[in-house]
């Protein structure tokens, strides 16, 4: 058997830690290129802004799939139910 002990929780080693991390934040925000935005067009983010498109294509196509219709649900459940009547 294997005994995980948590280390102990100081308050002020937690406050530090966290001030540490807002103020390295802070400093990568700050360093950001200005021109950050305009970087949103590269052709890598046009590639993948694509690619969703096309999932967002495919998921209204599969949506409005005519198999996907209660109707045609449960014609092929039925016709599934009497297949294994038919095999007992």
């Amino acid at each position: 058997m294997i005994e995980v002990v948590e280390p102990e929780s100081d308050e002020a080693e937690d406050k530090a830690a966290k001030a540490a991390a807002a103020t390295a934040f802070e400093e990568a925000l700050a360093n950001l290129p200005r021109n950050a935005p305009a970087r949103r067009h590269s052709p890598r983010t046009r590639s993948w802004r694509s690619v969703d498109d096309e999932i967002e294509k495919l998921a209204k196509k599969a949506e409005a799939a005519p198999g996907r219709k209660p109707d045609a649900i449960k014609a092929r459940l039925a016709e599934q139910i009497a297949a294994l009547l038919e095999i007992i």
